[in-house]
């Protein structure tokens, strides 16, 4: 995992963290920084860029184009 950018909020007391790496980083990063117990609660957003997204709309509308419902 690489920190990127962190952010504090003095008035909510929250913390925004921009990292880069894999789910398998981000979810065992999570879990050790949970079980020590330093931070209360914490929950993670993946993202994804634009192009991610627009290939991803490509693959859907190639598999939406294929499928067809069970029964019809």
């Amino acid at each position: 995992m690489k920190l990127l950018h962190i952010w504090f909020s003095p008035s909510t007391f929250e913390m925004i963290m921009i990292v880069e790496g894999d789910v398998l980083a981000g979810t065992t990063a999570e879990i050790v920084v949970m079980a020590s117990g330093a931070i209360a609660e914490l929950s993670t957003i993946e993202l994804i860029t634009t192009q991610q997204q627009l290939d991803s709309m490509k693959a859907a509308a190639t598999v939406a184009a294929k499928y067809r419902v069970p029964g019809k």
